[in-house]
């Protein structure tokens, strides 16, 4: 089971936002707070690790685009991550 989820840099996450996720997880809020992007991370570190050869950005689950689609508008650096507590 995942028991959290980091993400730093992606789409509305500027800087390291760290999502804990228990046995049921619900995802609820107001338009542009971040639910399809905390999924859309979910589904390109799947993509990623099908593929096997780094971040994949455009894949059979998940169309991001360019990288600078990918990465926060106003983030403080270029560096883009995930990473998963099991």
């Amino acid at each position: 089971m995942i028991r959290s989820f980091e993400i730093k840099n992606f789409k509305c996450f500027r800087g390291v936002t760290t999502l804990g996720l228990g046995g049921v997880t619900l995802l609820s809020g107001v338009n542009g707070v971040g639910k399809s992007s905390f999924l859309q991370g979910l589904l390109l570190l799947r993509q990623s690790h099908q593929d096997g050869e780094g971040l994949r950005l455009n894949g059979d689950l998940l169309e991001v685009g360019q990288s600078t689609d990918a990465l926060c508008s106003d983030a403080e650096d270029d560096e883009l991550s995930f990473g998963l507590t099991l």
